[in-house]
């Protein structure tokens, strides 16, 4: 089991989600992102390096593993259209 971390962004993000989906990602969180992390999506090019996506109907979780302390930390949550625009805006905040 890997431990599951919230960047400080992600309630934010949390607050956008539609209530339908909310109950669906944070089942998926638990039992896909807390058991097999690596079956999921890594991200391509140089900024986006050692990242892997989740893919939920149309919203996207883009999250790091972290196998030294067998965690997880989830960077942002959202639709697939503003998703990686999150992401930059995170980046540039840490």
């Amino acid at each position: 089991m890997y431990k599951i971390f919230l960047h400080k962004k992600v309630s934010d993000d949390l607050k956008d989600i539609p209530k339908a989906y909310l109950e669906v990602i944070k089942k998926a969180i638990k039992e896909r992102l807390g058991t097999h992390p690596h079956d999921f999506k890594a991200l391509s090019g140089k900024k986006y390096k050692g990242l892997y996506r989740l893919r939920i109907s149309d919203f996207r979780i883009i999250y790091r593993i972290d196998e030294k302390t067998k965690s997880v930390t989830i960077l942002a949550i959202g639709h697939r259209r503003l998703i990686y625009q999150k992401l930059d805006k995170i980046a540039k905040l840490d």
